[in-house]
């Protein structure tokens, strides 16, 4: 009995530890489960916040779709007006970026309307942007499509609505989410409507029927099949249109009524009709006259780098510039005068007040001389850009801001530098003869024009340039062409022989000269706007920009940078303002003395087939170039530009307070031999007043005149045996060898 007992104890023991695995395993698959429901209960709250952040994200600032109404309104649009380009009052009209006497119109697709948009254009439209246009929600299922695949609701809302974003996934989805918006609250057909209205059709022409207006003299409700389809084609490749390109565009046509053929979007019937249909171009247009033609083409390439070529065709861009409207003409109407006046040319009566302040010439009028002249005018404490006028032969201005020979007028480039390095306004320089490199070895001047020893200050105002290039090797070419950027003068970067850059070679343009100068206006501050890419401060030509109904887009506010300690800026400055330093070339009186503080000087290329008079008051940086065009090119003489740079600058400052430069403190005057720079001794034949920062000043005697006792009968160096009697002192110039 006893036996039995422990067997059943024994079977219920084992009994009870078979079935601890199975208690077990049942515990663990039971956390497993309240594990996997509170996961499950984490994530379905989790993602419907996620997706309302990401929503958030998406929609953050989404412009509103009621904006495209208000764009294309056929009364009131705001794109009904060209981006327009207004003077610094905002009164006076200077530029409007259309085609002349093409007036803008936002038509309807609907043909039972007064004026219409051709039904042709209407099928070949959607046959060839989005042939399922009429059955989609307007946007593309397929997120990761390319910008091909995009539909025509999708290409209005980047176009009107997007354009200011950057590419990526996000505008991608905004845009989709836009445009199923507009195709659901507008309609399929408003929005083929506005994108027709607002497509750009090439040469500065946005909408249909401007497009026909300006191509085939034609009002889009007029247009057959053939001329819809050649419209259509323009608007795939607007470069490519009928003015600029008359052949491309109709072979472009015939391609494209062959595809629509093929892919049976156009019948057999309407197909021949358009073959044999002989469509007449509009070849050419008359130019219109323009006023301020370089400033307004520099301004519109401002605005394509800002907003993009396509949003400132698109319009309604009201644009507030910085140019002052009577200035632009002074300055256009003088240039012309001194053309007039050496060419001999006959000038349309005009009232050009500084014409009458322009200084003689002395020169009999040349009728064979083919004269350009160009001039810029900038507010250096704002950098902004009051007039500009770009190459005017006397009667038509080019658009274009060319590169010219920068010359001598870079010279205070190389003083910077010399000054940054310790040099100063005395230190010596030798103009004389020298071995120049076989490249540079044909610009030689003629043996009588040498001086000899100078302090730099004289070289640098009378454009001495033997002593000037001497120092300019010794600086380096490297070292002027790595500063020439940060001074506002990148072109010079681009000049493939730094070496030549004194002599020719197309090396800056106006606009940069002005910007450089106005840091000795301005003693080492450079103002304007800057560039975000670069860094650098540049000349301000836009104030502010608004929407053509008024709402403003953005402000442009003056920036400034110091490049230079107002003590190292004060040399140069004080160089270029020296009126008597720079009567050794141009005599008394000259034209680049106003009768007020000023700072200018003269440039040239070596040939002098390019002048230039740059200068400066503490209101107005003004510059002025006169080149020539064609082959046969003549020796200009400089007081060309300098008799256009006293006239304006009398003008400019007649009703003005005369205003000068306060000299910066750690600038000392010191008394030096003329000639070395050094501190003068009892030999030095002439001594001046010079300037020095702080520290630099010589503490070294000159030692380019020394008093030698010398026998008057034989002319040689006096001995212990010469007589008493028969000793004369006298001074010599100790020439080094080179000279």
């Amino acid at each position: 009995m006893k036996s039995r007992l422990q067997t059943l104890l024994i079977i219920k023991e084992r009994n009870k530890r078979r079935s601890k695995p199975k208690i077990k395993k049942h515990q663990t698959l039971k956390n497993v489960s309240l594990v996997s429901i509170m996961v499950v209960l984490i994530l379905v709250t989790l993602v419907p916040i996620l997706g309302g952040f990401l929503f958030t994200q998406l929609t953050e600032n989404l412009p509103p779709v009621d904006w495209i109404p208000a764009f294309l309104d056929p009364q009131n649009g705001v794109l009904l007006s060209p981006t327009t380009l207004f003077d610094e009052s905002g009164e006076n009209e200077i530029y409007q970026l259309q085609e002349p006497g093409i007036q803008r119109r936002f038509l309807s697709i609907d043909p039972n309307q007064p004026e219409f948009i051709s039904p042709y254009v209407v099928q070949l439209a959607v046959a060839t942007h989005q042939p399922d246009f009429w059955s989609s929600p307007g946007y593309n299922k397929n997120f990761l499509s390319d910008k091909q695949d995009r539909t025509i609701a999708e290409n209005l809302v980047e176009r009107l609505l997007l354009w200011d974003e950057p590419p990526g996934l996000k505008r991608d989805l905004r845009m989709r989410l836009l445009a199923a918006q507009i195709s659901r609250k507008f309609g399929r057909a408003q929005v083929l409507e506005w994108y027709l209205n607002s497509t750009a059709y090439g040469h500065n022409t946005i909408g249909i029927d401007s497009a026909a207006q300006l191509y085939l003299n034609k009002k889009a409700s007029q247009l057959n099949l053939a001329e819809s389809a050649l419209l259509t084609a323009t608007l795939l490749t607007p470069s490519l249109n009928p003015l600029d390109a008359p052949q491309a565009a109709l072979e472009n046509q015939e391609e494209l009524l062959n595809q629509l053929h093929q892919a049976g979007y156009v019948s057999d019937e309407d197909f021949n009709t358009a073959s044999n249909t002989k469509i007449v171009l509009v070849s050419s247009m008359q130019p219109p006259e323009q006023f301020a033609v370089a400033f307004s083409s520099f301004v519109i390439e401002e605005l394509y780098d800002l907003y993009g070529r396509e949003r400132v065709e698109l319009g309604g861009l009201h644009v507030i510039t910085t140019l002052n409207f009577s200035i632009q003409e002074a300055l256009a109407c003088t240039i012309n005068s001194q053309i007039y006046k050496l060419t001999g040319d006959v000038p349309s009566p005009s009232d050009c007040e500084p014409e009458r302040l322009l200084p003689s010439l002395f020169e009999e009028p040349n009728p064979n001389l083919a004269l350009l002249g160009s001039g810029v005018i900038l507010d250096p404490s704002t950098g902004e850009i009051a007039a500009l006028v770009g190459d005017l032969d006397g009667f038509s201005e080019s658009s274009i801001l060319g590169l010219k020979q920068g010359g001598t007028i870079l010279t205070p480039l190389i003083a910077v530098n010399a000054f940054v390095r310790g040099f100063t306004p005395a230190t010596q320089v030798w103009d004389i003869p020298t071995s120049l490199p076989e490249n540079l070895s044909h610009y030689k001047q003629p043996m009588d024009t040498y001086k000899g020893p100078m302090r730099f200050r004289t070289a640098l105002a009378n454009n001495y340039l033997a002593g000037i290039t001497k120092l300019y090797d010794q600086l380096g070419y490297d070292v002027i062409a790595r500063s020439a950027n940060s001074f506002g003068l990148p072109s010079l970067n681009a000049l493939e022989n730094m070496q030549e850059v004194l002599f020719s070679g197309k090396s800056t343009t106006l606009m940069e000269v002005a910007n450089f100068y106005s840091i000795f206006a301005n003693l080492g501050i450079q103002s304007g706007i800057k560039n975000t890419s670069t860094g650098l401060i540049a000349p301000k030509t836009i104030r502010k920009i608004e929407l053509s109904d008024g709402l403003p887009v953005e402000d442009f506010f003056t920036e400034s940078q110091v490049l230079l300690s107002a003590q190292l800026a004060y040399l140069v400055h004080d160089i270029l303002q020296d009126d008597y330093e720079r009567r050794e070339t141009l005599g008394y009186p000259n034209p680049l003395e106003i009768g007020r503080p000023s700072a200018a000087k003269y440039g040239s290329s070596f040939a002098k087939d390019e002048v230039w008079a740059a200068g400066y008051t503490p209101q107005f940086v003004t510059v002025f170039w006169f080149g020539q065009k064609g082959e046969n090119q003549t020796s200009l003489n400089e007081s060309i530009a300098g008799g256009v740079w006293y006239a304006l600058n009398q003008w400019l400052h007649k009703d003005l307070p005369v205003e000068n430069w306060q000299k910066p403190i750690g600038i000392t005057e010191v008394v030096v031999c003329n000639q070395s720079g050094l501190l003068p001794t009892r030999e030095c034949p002439s001594t001046i007043s010079e300037i020095f920062v702080d520290g630099t000043q010589p503490s070294t005697t000159d030692n380019l005149f020394k008093s030698y006792e010398v026998n008057r009968e034989t002319g040689l160096l006096a001995t212990v045996y010469t007589p008493p009697e028969m000793i004369d002192s006298r001074t010599y110039m100790i020439v080094p060898e080179e000279a």
